[in-house]
């Protein structure tokens, strides 16, 4: 069978130069349009996620509040049924949880506690997940978050006992919220006014009594929550102060427990860049 002759193909046709720039034209108009539509994308999806951030956080303060003795109450445990529970007996086998978080733990199981910062957009309820990454992206109901939720370490242990460094996490979000008003402990004015923050747990209130603000990487384990005796607790307290941008004259000792805020900063490292705060924890007096 014989074949038809294969047309020969002109390769000395070129597209003329005022066609070639009406395709580099195409090409640059469609560039910056998926560009402009990727960015408006981007840019709707924060600002919606930002908007649904700020709701919760005004919902779960509402559950706290409203709940029983806010920020600033005596800090006592309560029973269930609202009463004071110091009438329970002494041996009772496990702390009793303050009503004031009932509301909350019905929103979120993993509710741990609650830190508030004066003069900061810090004031929310602090959860403790299963490990360390579930709440970076996830908010206090459950939910897919950039801005995820302050949480405690999962290696942490408050209750009856408590572990020497209590960690919590938070993101430094662009809007502010979160954990990014810790950047302000960076001004000596405001570290002088502010060296003492409230955090509350199920069971407990106390103040943490800031000691030390600094810039550091992964490399240091700063989020270390137990030690072999407390001659290395204190080392690592040593070496706290000395990482130090301030100094002060607080005293931690071999019994203290230490309370540790951690977020990203990115002028030490883009990836692995942290700000650090750590106060010395104590129980909260009655007003």
């Amino acid at each position: 069978m014989r074949c038809g002759k294969i047309p020969k193909r002109d390769y000395t046709s070129f597209p003329s130069e005022f066609e070639v720039k009406e395709i580099r034209k195409t090409i640059f108009s469609v560039l910056c349009w998926s560009v402009f539509l990727y960015s408006g994308y981007e840019l709707a999806h924060l600002t919606l996620d930002s908007v649904h951030s700020s709701r919760l956080r005004g919902e779960t303060h509402r559950q706290f509040t409203e709940a029983g003795p806010g920020i600033g109450g005596a800090g006592k445990a309560d029973a269930a049924d609202g009463s004071d529970a110091a009438a329970a007996p002494q041996d009772s086998p496990e702390p009793v949880v303050r009503s004031k978080f009932h509301g909350l733990l019905e929103l979120n199981a993993d509710t741990a506690g609650w830190i508030e910062i004066t003069d900061t957009n810090i004031s929310y309820p602090v959860v403790q997940g299963e490990d360390n990454d579930y709440y970076l992206t996830h908010d206090f109901k459950g939910e897919r978050s950039k801005a995820g939720s302050i949480f405690m370490d999962f290696r942490n242990q408050i209750g009856e006992t408590f572990d020497k460094n209590i960690v919590l996490y938070g993101h430094r979000m662009k809007d502010g919220t979160m954990f990014a008003g810790l950047r302000a402990y960076l001004k000596q004015d405001f570290f002088d006014k502010h060296r003492v923050f409230r955090f509350e747990t199920l069971y407990e209130e106390y103040e943490a009594e800031v000691f030390a603000v600094y810039r550091t990487t992964t490399s240091f384990d700063y989020i270390r929550t137990s030690f072999a005796d407390n001659r290395e607790f204190l080392n690592f307290v040593d070496e706290i102060k000395e990482r130090s941008i301030y100094k002060t004259d607080t005293t931690i000792g071999a019994n203290d427990v230490i309370l540790t805020l951690s977020t990203c900063d990115y002028l030490l490292d883009a990836e692995e860049g942290r700000l650090v705060l750590q106060g010395k924890l104590t129980a909260r007096k009655g007003d």
